[in-house]
């Protein structure tokens, strides 16, 4: 398995932040167009992690909580998708993530109740443009289980535009059905009609409940999107699902972050499989499912 130091792909980015200024100025008029900062590169950061509902064991959600904090602000993730986080975790991350502002919906209700597949983003970095959630069923604007989905499934989307460069992205989070193929198929399908009604470039971050040999996974990557571990310079090759079992790979990748390769560049991908608390004189992972991290460059 690859390992990758996180700070040495710091070091690269920063590094060809400044290649790609130092070329944007060279071609640069005196006519002062890019006086806006508009042909800037946009360095991107972000992350897609199954949290694990607190609510399913709340004695180790109450380890794993600060964690996952640690992990946040270890490695400062621009965008955030997160799945599986119910009321105590979005309350919780919402009150210690305090660079991030967060677009959250739960999926009982429109509102608070049942899980969310919320967006943290940093809020010194990007301003909201746009932000909405629909339901992965024939009526995605109510409160509905779609085909043959074994429960409520949603997916949550931001618009969002840096500050410097005033480029925009969007930036779409989701947790499909484990059971129904259909609803899985059908609600991919929905995702990428929203996506492209935007057309805006675009990332897709989730627990897809697929694996990357799947006739679903095979139709997203047939609409101009691609998984970000593809298209990354460096990569790791470890897999996402670990069942709270230790430095396990699984083989089973079920998470991931797509997006378009004429839109983005992908510096780095990583599986983030170091993190564990001490549980019951064990060490398990802070959740059952692994982070997936990428670096990224918005043209």
């Amino acid at each position: 398995m690859l390992k990758f130091n996180i700070y040495g792909h710091k070091a690269l980015i920063v590094s060809m932040f400044i290649v790609i200024t130092f070329l944007s100025g060279c071609n640069h008029s005196d006519s002062g167009e890019n006086e806006s900062g508009n042909n800037e590169p946009t360095v991107l950061r972000a992350v897609s992690f199954n949290l694990k509902n607190a609510e399913s064991n709340v004695e180790l959600w109450d380890l794993r909580k600060s964690a996952v904090v640690e992990y946040f602000v270890t490695h400062k993730p621009d965008v955030i998708g997160v799945q599986e986080a119910d009321e105590l975790w979005t309350e919780y991350l919402n009150m210690q993530l305090s660079d991030y502002s967060l677009y959250s919906v739960g999926r009982d209700d429109g509102a608070n109740a049942g899980e969310s597949v919320g967006i943290f983003y940093n809020n010194q970095k990007f301003a909201l443009i746009d932000s909405g959630t629909f339901w992965l069923s024939d009526t995605p604007e109510q409160v509905s289980v779609g085909w043959d989905a074994s429960t409520y499934r949603i997916s949550s989307f931001v618009v969002l535009e840096d500050f410097v460069s005033k480029k925009r992205f969007a930036h779409f989070n989701t947790h499909l059905d484990h059971k129904g193929l259909n609803a899985r198929k059908n609600g991919v399908e929905l995702i990428l009609e929203k996506v492209r009604s935007l057309n805006l470039p675009t990332l897709v971050t989730g627990d897809f409940n697929f694996l990357e040999r799947s006739e679903v996974y095979k139709t997203i990557e047939s609409n101009d999107f691609i998984d970000t571990k593809k298209m990354a310079t460096n990569r790791d090759s470890y897999s996402t699902l670990n069942w709270f079992i230790p430095h396990f790979d699984t083989g089973y990748t079920i998470d991931f972050i797509f997006t378009q390769d004429n839109f983005f560049d992908v510096l780095n991908y990583q599986v983030s499989s170091n993190e564990t608390v001490n549980y019951n004189g064990e060490k398990v992972p802070i959740s059952d499912h692994y982070p997936v991290l990428v670096d990224l460059i918005l043209k």
